[in-house]
């Protein structure tokens, strides 16, 4: 993910990069989780690029909703509370980012092998907004 620090972009990875382990940065915002296949290879195309070869793209990843109990369970909320942990991070609230982000990077990391699980995919999103925050509390 990126995330941005005054004028720099800071690349941070989300998954464990294990030695000789290839990665790819999605720099189109062309996502599995926005795009199908064909569509993402379609806009590459399109834009005289050529197809992507991302795990998501050669295994043809699709989202899915993931486990919203096993979540709550490991930050240690109600399911019925998920939606405001959603609104605090999500609502530039710096403080519940830095509370929340070492749980949801423990979590990430143990479902990071079930990929494309939807409960990664929901982590993912949400340590992504902590880290913009930080990037951007400068600026509140």
């Amino acid at each position: 993910m990126k995330s941005y620090h005054g004028n720099t972009m800071v690349l941070r990875a989300l998954n464990t990069i294990k030695q000789g382990q290839q990665c790819f940065v999605n720099r189109y915002s062309l996502r599995y989780d926005a795009y199908p296949r064909a569509e993402r290879a379609r806009m590459l195309v399109a834009g005289g690029l050529s197809p992507c070869q991302c795990t998501a793209c050669r295994k043809d990843w699709t989202p899915c909703s993931g486990d919203l109990p096993w979540i709550c369970n490991g930050l240690g909320i109600e399911p019925t509370d998920f939606r405001d942990v959603v609104k605090e991070v999500i609502g530039v609230n710096i403080e519940a980012a830095k509370a929340h982000l070492p749980r949801l990077i423990s979590l990430l990391q143990q479902c990071e092998r079930s990929e494309p699980s939807g409960s990664a995919l929901t982590l993912k999103k949400l340590i992504a907004h902590c880290y913009v925050i930080f990037g951007n509390k400068r600026l509140l």
